[in-house]
């Protein structure tokens, strides 16, 4: 496997500060090449350009003369000085899922990750978690990751740092055995001891030279031979490296006959990632992760058991065979047969109970025997007073009955005829008219339109925390640089999104669909006779809703490294999102959309909570909401690419909290 990399010119400044002065070195195939420098010589700035992790002001990586690319970097393995893995996915499902991402199929990666987990003394932790190994195994695991996918080139960033004298000689094998085998291999260090042990070429980069660019020296092999003028004394030396000379060139011959397989597995993986891509493989882990956190299943089981109860409670009560008990003090037939008639007019069927006196009414009301007691003398007792906003049956009953009974009374004591007080009873109102008409009955409507927004705040909060606290933490872990190495920001941003915001739908459809269920089942009025069309227009503004915010989430977690810096930028982000939620709730309790409410139906950030507000109260039209649908697409496609934009710069910045001051000169280049 004949290769060449090359540095050309590379040339990096980072303000004041030159990272990078014209340097020039290459890496044979075949050899280790040891890349020596103090701290801050410029040996992780070189090794990033190498993946495209850090844009250059001159100079060119190229790889057996073609200009490194997406493709090359394929064929790429890479080891950050700072382990990049994510801690909590498993051991043997993350170095599978880096070798998927660097175009192998699922059986290819499946078989290469075990076979390198058993090599290098993982294999007993691949179903444990990350963080939960030691240093030496999580170099252990980094290592695998970087040479699960069968790379041409390995480059390796102080994979030998902290490392007992154990790990460093298990790791050195394998680097020298990788060049044997006709590998690259480029690995930096600060300790000249090691590179000496496992390098034949070494590339220095010191402060000293560095106006001078890197000097590299071609040094003989470290177990070659030294010293000896005769010709006898070379012979069985000369001998020995024919004989490995022939074993090698037997084993490579073997070798090659399984890359030809593992190739072709290979491809058949290329062929597989045309569907879905790198893209497919981010949102598909993402997915997989969130759905299996503790996390998840916790809120999830909350939620279910909240809606459960909002739908099943309610029946408990309604569906109880026991009627109100009414006292009667002093009663007559005529009393009696006013009551039952009051009762069937408000749907609340009561049962008549006998009272000897007042007293004993008032006794079995104060213990609850009694709901209410009508003393025949022209009085109404309840246990409690009955406010004007209760509206509830037993309250209307109270209202009416008091109401009727002191017309009769009235209607007695003007000594008016029976048939008098009849036409009095029956006298009509005289009609109201509207200047607008009516827009129907809309109670069902606007209930679920209640519910609904409380659903888009809640899942929309939920799942953009994810995606801020998400973001930090890749950066932080430094994963973020493995990632990067072989897949575009913009496929591992929309990745991310896609599978979290999947995650998030699926939760809402199933909530909704287990209410309409439950609800049908037990008979409940909760959920019954749900527009469709409000449900409907939930479910797309919260697609839209998410889509429009989780970018903004998702470059806001770029700038971020640490915990608190997340929460110092979560408060301003949830700002317009709280702002429309609130005004919206407010305006479905009112019974009637405010003039604010119909105007944030149309702005991207208000939208998901005040047009499904507006739909409930049957006030936006079809071209309305389109125009509002439209108008949120296209500011979601412009937040997207500035996004990206922030995300690519930002994400890789580490150390403090990025500014977006600092990114401006970025944009403006």
């Amino acid at each position: 496997m004949a290769g060449l990399l090359e540095l050309d010119g590379l040339s990096r400044r980072f303000g004041t500060v030159t990272a990078l002065d014209n340097l020039s070195f290459s890496v044979p195939s075949g050899q280790v090449v040891g890349f020596l420098g103090p701290n801050g010589a410029g040996k992780t700035t070189t090794m990033r350009a190498i993946f495209g992790l850090t844009d250059l002001d001159a100079g060119s990586v190229r790889w057996n003369g073609v200009p490194v690319g997406a493709t090359q970097r394929r064929r790429f393995g890479y080891m950050p000085e700072e382990r990049g893995l994510y801690p909590n996915m498993l051991v043997a499902e993350e170095v599978e899922y880096l070798g998927r991402l660097h175009g192998m199929d699922t059986r290819s990666a499946a078989a290469a990750t075990k076979q390198w987990l058993e090599r290098l003394d993982v294999a007993d932790r691949s179903t444990s978690e990350v963080e939960t190994l030691s240093h030496g195994n999580q170099q252990r695991v980094q290592l695998a990751a970087a040479l699960v996918h069968d790379p041409e080139v390995l480059v390796l960033d102080e994979p030998l740092s902290g490392l007992d004298p154990t790990g460093i000689d298990a790791i050195g094998e394998v680097l020298v055995e990788q060049a044997r085998a006709g590998r690259c291999v480029l690995f930096s260090s600060h300790q000249l001891d090691l590179v000496e042990d496992l390098c034949e070429s070494v590339a220095s980069g010191a402060r000293r030279w560095a106006r001078h660019g890197i000097c590299l020296r071609t040094s003989p092999p470290v177990r070659g031979v030294q010293g000896g003028d005769a010709p006898v004394n070379a012979v069985p030396i000369i001998l020995a490296a024919i004989a490995v000379v022939l074993l090698v060139r037997l084993g490579l011959r073997r070798r090659g006959q399984r890359r030809s397989s593992q190739l072709g597995g290979l491809t058949r993986g290329l062929r597989d990632r045309r569907l879905l891509g790198d893209t497919g493989l981010v949102a598909e882990r993402e997915i997989r992760e969130r759905v299996r956190g503790r996390v998840f299943r916790v809120v999830t089981l909350i939620l279910f058991a909240v809606v459960a109860a909002a739908v099943v409670i309610p029946t408990i009560h309604t569906g109880t065979t026991t009627r109100p008990k009414v006292g009667v003090v002093a009663g007559s037939p005529a009393l009696d047969e006013e009551l039952q008639k009051l009762a069937t007019t408000v749907g609340l069927p009561v049962e008549l109970v006998r009272e000897p006196d007042l007293s004993a009414a008032r006794a079995a009301l104060s213990a609850g025997y009694l709901n209410m007691v009508v003393d025949g003398s022209g009085t109404i007792l309840v246990e409690n007073p009955i406010s004007d906003t209760d509206t509830s049956t037993g309250s209307r009953y109270v209202r009416t009955a008091a109401t009727a009974l002191g017309a009769q009374q009235a209607f007695a004591q003007a000594r008016l005829t029976p048939e008098q007080a009849a036409a009095v009873a029956e006298a009509k109102p005289w009609p109201v008219e509207s200047v607008h008409p009516s827009k129907g009955a809309t109670t069902t409507e606007e209930a679920t339109a209640l519910i609904g927004v409380i659903l888009i705040f809640v899942v929309l909060t939920q799942y953009l925390s994810w995606i801020l606290m998400g973001v930090m933490e890749e950066k932080a872990s430094r994963v973020i640089e493995v990632l990067l190495a072989t897949v575009r920001p913009g496929q591992l941003l929309a990745g991310k999104l896609a599978g979290i915001g999947t995650v998030a739908i699926l939760q809402a459809m199933s909530l909704v669909a287990f209410a309409l269920v439950l609800a049908k089942a037990v008979g409940a009025n909760l959920v019954h006779g749900a527009a469709p069309l409000v449900v409907a227009a939930t479910l797309v503004w919260l697609v839209l809703g998410y889509a429009f915010y989780s970018w903004e989430y998702a470059a806001a977690g770029s700038l971020a490294e640490r915990q608190d810096q997340v929460q110092s930028l979560a408060l301003p982000l949830a700002a317009p999102l709280i702002f429309g939620y609130i005004v919206s709730l407010i305006g479905v309790r009112s019974g009637s959309a405010s003039p604010l409410v119909k105007v944030l139906a149309y702005l991207p950030p208000t939208a998901p909570f005040a047009m499904p507000t507006l739909v409930g109260f049957g006030e936006a039209t079809w071209w309305q909401f389109l125009l509002s649908v439209v108008v949120s697409v296209v500011c979601t496609v412009l937040v997207a690419r500035v996004a990206a934009r922030v995300y690519r710069t930002a994400v890789l910045r580490t150390g403090r909290r990025v500014r977006l001051r600092e990114l401006v000169p970025t944009f403006a280049k």
